[in-house]
């Protein structure tokens, strides 16, 4: 899926930042802060759906 986002130059600047800081591309970072986002109950049902397999 592509995804089109109109940012702030304040926000993609901190974006670029944090991204640079982690040692990831700025899209990789964005995606792990996406990932991070979802509610924790989602989370822990995915995990133990994976340790279950």
């Amino acid at each position: 899926m592509t995804l089109t986002l109109e940012l702030s130059p304040d926000l993609e600047t901190r974006l670029a930042r944090e991204a640079t800081v982690q040692g990831m591309t700025v899209e990789k970072y964005a995606i792990s802060v996406l990932e991070l986002s979802r509610p924790a109950a989602i989370r822990r049902e995915e995990l133990a759906a994976e340790l279950q397999a």
